[in-house]
């Protein structure tokens, strides 16, 4: 093991010796053109466009229902954050035949723990690619910082109700992403922003840090250029 350790840096460091002079000049210049730009659309989007969250007026509250029809899914807020004092969110999910935000990939939840239980129909559960049936009457539990996605495979409705904890601003980040379009509607960019705001949700093909490196490097431009991270009430 430590000879072959050894040949494969003995390779790099003789491929990185063949690299012309004039490359690591072009890729040190570069690098350091894209720290300067990002250090300075931090700073002018972070004075010019400072991010404003909701309003004190305008928080999740229980009944509110986000529908997505793009990934036929319907939720309905039964407890929120600021109804357990931030110790929990609680939420009923109805997913059409074919839907799920699982259809869009798997997600990850970096400081939240998930408990789902079945209610009516037929849960599939892919956590970290490995899936699982839960039937009505079941309750899978997905711990923090572990990729999942939830679809709903069956020619009937899948009725799930799952229980956050602790709450932290999921039930505002839900919202935020209904209003902005949907988790199938948003588009990356929006959702990248909003993400990084609520400190919420990030895609679970990546590892955690980094999605959120990923989105130090996206926001800053998408603030410059009017993405919002507070998306008002549809009157």
């Amino acid at each position: 093991m430590h000879d072959h350790l050894q040949s494969a840096a003995e390779w790099i460091v003789d491929a990185c010796q063949q690299v012309p002079l004039r490359v690591w000049k072009a890729a040190g210049i570069a690098a350091g053109v894209v720290v300067f730009y990002l250090s300075v659309a931090a700073l002018i989007s972070h004075n010019a466009f400072p991010v404003s969250g909701p309003p004190p007026s305008d928080v999740p509250h229980p009944g509110m229902m986000l529908v997505d029809r793009g990934i036929k899914t319907t939720v309905v807020l039964r407890r929120t954050a600021s109804e357990t004092d931030g110790a929990f969110v609680e939420m009923d999910t109805v997913i059409e035949p074919d839907g799920g935000a699982g259809t869009l990939g798997s997600h990850v939840h970096p400081d939240v723990e998930e408990r789902i239980t079945v209610l009516e129909g037929t849960m599939v559960l892919d956590v970290e690619g490995d899936e699982r049936i839960v039937t009505a009457g079941q309750t899978a539990v997905i711990p923090r910082d572990v990729a999942h996605g939830i679809r709903n495979t069956s020619d009937r409705e899948l009725v799930l109700r799952g229980r956050f904890e602790p709450a932290g601003d999921l039930d505002g980040y839900y919202v935020q992403v209904d209003r902005a379009g949907g988790f199938s509607g948003a588009g990356s960019v929006r959702l990248a922003v909003l993400s990084m705001y609520f400190r919420q949700q990030y895609p679970g093909w990546l590892p955690v840090w980094l999605s959120k490196l990923s989105a130090q490097v996206v926001v800053p431009s998408a603030r410059l250029v009017g993405v919002p991270a507070y998306y008002p009430p549809i009157s």
